[in-house]
């Protein structure tokens, strides 16, 4: 009689990469994603983004503000659009 006292090692599948927001909207849809990540799609930075919810304190609150409230998030750098061309925010 043989008895095998040997483990069976049964081994986790690797977890999956991280995704990117922009990954999950162009694999899952926009429906995927929750409202910090549309804002952070909207704003360009995850900082830029966490500074306005702890300024308003909440998506709803943020989407409440006027101009002049938002007005302090905006670069007073020249940017560039889709286009590629170039952009100054002449109000700011």
């Amino acid at each position: 009689m043989n008895l095998d006292h040997s483990r069976e090692v049964i081994e986790a599948a690797p977890s999956p990469p991280k995704t990117s927001i922009s990954q999950k909207l162009a694999l899952y849809g926009s429906a995927s994603l929750s409202g910090m990540e549309h804002l952070i799609l909207l704003v360009g930075k995850q900082s830029v983004a966490n500074a306005l919810i702890r300024q308003f304190g909440s998506l709803k609150a943020l989407s409440r503000a006027s101009f002049g409230e938002l007005r302090q998030f905006l670069t007073q750098r020249s940017g560039r659009g889709r286009d590629g061309r170039s952009f100054r925010c002449e109000r700011c």
